[in-house]
């Protein structure tokens, strides 16, 4: 959350514009707040890491690893400017937090097991979720 708010401060600072988030995302935060994670981690997390282990016990090596946590995490953060209205160029800079967390995630997943990232990304979302209710 402190990549996000470094986001906010530097869109502010440049003067660029902070994308205006979808009518009605708060209120589908609410209700789906656990399966869309969970979804989530299972598709950037679980399916990248299954692919990534299983060429690595045919191949051996390690960059398996990296090139599916990073394509993973660089798609997650593109799938969430669908969270904003409209597209602008800057708009990448504003999901920039989402791909790092993907990759926070991911590393997570990989070292401690999905169960860990999946409850990480709730937490995340819930928080984030309060905070725009009380804004």
């Amino acid at each position: 959350m402190f990549l996000a708010a470094l986001v906010f401060l530097i869109t502010k600072f440049l003067g660029l514009e902070w994308p205006e988030i979808r009518p009605g995302y708060v209120e589908l935060q609410s209700w789906e707040g656990v399966l869309v994670p969970v979804l989530e981690e299972l598709l950037f997390r679980g399916f990248p890491l299954g692919i990534a282990f299983l060429i690595h016990k045919k191949v051996g090596g390690n960059i398996f690893f990296w090139v599916m946590g990073i394509s993973s995490s660089l798609l997650f953060g593109l799938v969430h400017i669908t969270n904003y209205v409209g597209f602008e160029p800057h708009y990448l800079l504003v999901v920039s937090n989402h791909t790092l967390l993907g990759f926070v995630l991911y590393w997570m997943a990989r070292t401690w097991g999905l169960g860990y990232s999946i409850l990480y990304h709730l937490g995340y979302n819930g928080v984030l979720t309060l905070f725009a209710k009380i804004v």
